[in-house]
């Protein structure tokens, strides 16, 4: 791994957060005037959101992909931890794992040894791949909980940001039929006018599912389903969300071509900005409830040598 390009990547999120007046020491309790962050990291080829409350609570939307022994790459490890160390981040409230693949969940269990954490929620989808069992493991061994969600539930993220689950739609006994993807945690961040809605993998199936249920999608950023692909962001759905900001987290020059030209093209046409981990490297959000703004850091290198 190429330390010094790694830390040049973070030492430029922390000089991007400082110059801007963002960076902040959770030593002390963050004042109520403070924003809400939301940082979708460029975990090359994965997905991993970081959210910071305007009272300092923090909630991590997945964690990208685990290191093997084809590539020792760890998004955990490389990536997001110095990332929340050098922010002043010693502990996370929140991990939502949206499903049980491993460009999602990879970066969990590094995250679990590293800070402690006070609660989990899991899509319950049984899978053998290793970073989930050892998440679950890891939990039992810190008494964690870890819960599994519905549409419609709230998740508890302090006094002034709502955290609605809009998926899965159907209760864990009757999601048999669906693929892993449509049983992705979906949620929507929302602090005053400001939202963020993150999909997972979610497929057309759960997005048809998401629409018809009646709950409120609008939001102001769109964390594109499954990476771009088109398996995701249907018309009837990117309609029913109709984002100012559209995200895209993929890796450069990713093997399975993600995004997905017809999905950027039906973006581009909506006059949607596009911001994608793989052009902006880290994506950050900052919001005061009333407006926000959007600014970007250096993509991160190849770290396999």
């Amino acid at each position: 791994m190429n330390i010094f390009r790694h830390h040049r990547t973070v030492l430029a999120l922390v000089i991007l957060l400082a110059a801007g007046g963002l960076l902040f020491s959770l030593t002390a309790r963050a004042a109520e005037t403070d924003p809400l962050r939301v940082i979708v990291i460029d975990v090359r080829q994965g997905d991993a959101t970081l959210v910071i409350s305007p009272e300092g609570k923090t909630m991590l939307l997945d964690a990208g992909q685990m290191g093997t022994r084809h590539s020792r790459y760890d998004a955990g490890q490389d990536t997001i931890i110095p990332l929340m160390k050098s922010l002043g981040l010693d502990r996370v409230d929140v991990i939502v794992v949206t499903h049980p693949h491993a460009d999602h969940i990879g970066g969990v269990p590094a995250i679990m040894e590293e800070f402690p954490v006070g609660v989990i929620y899991d899509s319950g989808y049984p899978h053998t791949v290793s970073a989930y069992e050892r998440m679950l493991e890891l939990a039992r061994e810190r008494e964690i909980p870890v819960k599994v969600p519905t549409a419609g539930d709230l998740i508890p993220f302090g006094d002034h940001v709502t955290v609605q689950v809009l998926g899965p739609t159907l209760p864990l006994e009757r999601r048999s039929f669906m693929n892993i993807n449509n049983q992705s945690i979906v949620t929507r961040v929302e602090y005053g006018n400001f939202s963020f809605i993150n999909t997972g993998d979610a497929e057309r199936e759960l997005e048809g599912l998401m629409v018809s249920s009646g709950a409120r999608l609008k939001s102001t950023v769109l964390n594109t389903g499954h990476h771009g692909s088109s398996t995701s962001t249907t018309p009837e759905f990117f309609a029913m969300v109709n984002p100012e900001v559209a995200v895209i987290s993929a890796g450069k020059r990713n093997r399975f071509s993600h995004p997905d030209w017809e999905v950027m093209n039906r973006l581009r046409r909506a006059g949607t900005r596009v911001m994608r981990t793989d052009y902006h490297g880290h994506i950050i959000f900052t919001s005061d409830g009333e407006t926000y703004e959007v600014a970007s850091t250096p993509v991160i290198e190849d770290l396999t040598e």
